[in-house]
């Protein structure tokens, strides 16, 4: 069994601090029970799900070396309950945002119907047993490239547990060909000086830009970002490192615009709008 301790062990660390980071263990399926490959912190609803280092239908993994991949059940559904209890006075004040981010990948079938993949995210309250938010991502197929699946959202008050599914289904051939890979709920708040949450994590401009927006980035490392139109559409999403670079935005229709970006350095996230002249 790969060791998960560390992970685990890190996670309880840091439950109550203010800097945003990853709640999800195991997020990339990199550890696993050596004996039935189960990835570890995980737990199987329904299918067979394994974590894998390939797959004849996929590419390389999205992030490290493996993926979790269900197998050849019709439906498979894989899930982790977080423990939130560590952000309870926060999210009972509204101070906690969250935000989700997992990569799918569906094999490019040479005829439809092809296989899909969907995400579901649940607030839980303490008891597990009631559901106090729910977001369903719709199935989409990827079509042999990775694709981001996104959403970000302030949980109710009374929650103590987030619950994530993936959700793998087969719709034709033998084998269940939705993979999914760097599986993130990363929550954070503004209400703490030494987060820069929501405040100085990255400055754009011209705003409004016509065909180039520069980010500048408050801090080091390495981001991830999503351009996302007002009827929540991610026209562009990608990578960029500090201090900042160019974005093309030339070929988006004239609107209004979010952008999305959070820290793999665990600094944080911050959604700012801006203008498409």
């Amino acid at each position: 069994m790969k060791n998960l301790f560390t992970i685990i062990g890190l996670t309880l660390l840091s439950a109550g601090s203010a800097i945003a980071q990853n709640q999800v263990i195991n997020s990339s399926a990199e550890y696993y029970d050596t004996t039935t490959l189960q990835p570890e912190g995980w737990t199987v609803v329904s299918g067979n799900w394994t974590s894998a280092d390939h797959t004849p239908y996929t590419t390389d993994a999205y992030d490290s070396t493996h993926i979790f991949y269900e197998g050849n059940d019709p439906v498979g559904v894989l899930q982790q309950d977080i423990n939130m209890n560590g952000y309870g006075s926060q999210i009972d004040n509204g101070q906690i945002h969250l935000l989700f981010s997992g990569w799918t990948q569906s094999h490019a079938e040479t005829a439809a119907p092809l296989d899909q993949a969907a995400v579901v995210v649940q607030a839980l309250d303490i008891t597990r047993t009631q559901v106090l938010f729910n977001w369903f991502s719709d199935t989409v197929s990827s079509l042999g490239s990775w694709m981001q699946i996104t959403h970000s959202f302030t949980p109710p008050p009374g929650t103590r547990y987030m619950r994530v599914q993936l959700i793998a289904i087969r719709n034709q051939g033998i084998s269940n060909d939705a993979y999914f890979d760097d599986v993130q709920l990363i929550a954070g708040t503004s209400t703490f000086a030494e987060s820069p949450m929501m405040n100085d994590l990255f400055y754009l401009f011209p705003n409004p830009a016509v065909d180039v927006m520069h980010l500048q980035m408050g801090y080091e490392g390495w981001y991830h970002y999503n351009i996302i139109s007002m009827n929540g559409v991610v026209m562009k999403s990608g990578d960029i490192t500090a201090p900042g670079g160019d974005i093309d935005i030339s070929y988006f229709p004239p609107a209004i615009y979010s952008i999305q970006l959070y820290s793999r350095r665990g600094y944080g996230y911050q959604t700012i709008e801006f203008v498409k002249d």
